[in-house]
């Protein structure tokens, strides 16, 4: 259990990385004045570009991928772990996703954690991270909200790990939903205000990350 905890530690600190943060800064710009003031992939491409909001992207993907991996290759072949493989491995996963939305290094603030969800999952059960995702593809195509899209695709974590039968998996995953949902209250205001902004990479409107 120790090993377990000082895992989802490890887990909030390398989450807490504020990736596009340090993206941004390192082009001069605090990406916290740009669009919607989040640190996250899709703020990161309005206000730099596709290709460093596609980096920033696949950073925070890794940081949610990298602990469950660490799980399943060094935690998991030790003795007296009891757990259901693929719960534990997204515990670890967790922790970097509340890292992410609350990072200590940006004053408890940060992303939204879809990106490093996303990560957590695909390094946990790849089917149903593709399966999610393509539920994202799906929505934003129709809506070209980001945020309607984001919530849909990481909720549905929930329906599809019972449906695999990977019920310890949906459990574990509710507190990863519960934020990242959270953390798109203002998204959710707008769009049942019908005042919400659709992606555009040519204007600078608040978005969803």
């Amino acid at each position: 259990m120790t090993t377990l905890i000082l895992l989802v530690l490890a887990s909030f600190v390398l989450g807490s990385i504020p990736t596009g943060f340090l993206v941004a800064k390192v082009k001069g710009i605090d990406i916290r004045s740009v669009g919607s003031g989040n640190i996250g992939a899709t703020n990161v491409a309005r206000g730099l570009g596709k290709g460093l909001g596609a980096l920033v992207f696949l950073l925070d993907v890794l940081k949610g991928a990298i602990p469950p991996l660490i799980v399943k290759f060094v935690l998991l072949p030790m003795p007296n772990i009891h757990l259901e493989e693929h719960a534990l491995m997204f515990v670890a996963g967790t922790g970097a996703v509340f890292g992410h939305c609350l990072s200590p290094f940006m004053k408890f603030k940060g992303g939204k954690g879809v990106a490093t969800a996303f990560g957590a999952v695909l390094a946990t059960h790849p089917l149903i991270a593709i399966i999610c995702i393509s539920g994202f593809i799906v929505v934003f195509a129709v809506t070209k909200y980001v945020s309607l899209a984001s919530i849909v695709g990481v909720s549905s974590v929930l329906i599809w790990a019972p449906v695999f039968g990977f019920k310890e998996l949906a459990l574990v995953t509710i507190p990863t939903v519960l934020l990242s949902v959270a953390r798109h209250g203002a998204n959710i205001k707008r769009l049942l205000k019908g005042e919400e902004s659709k992606f555009s990479l040519k204007k600078k409107e608040p978005e969803a990350s």
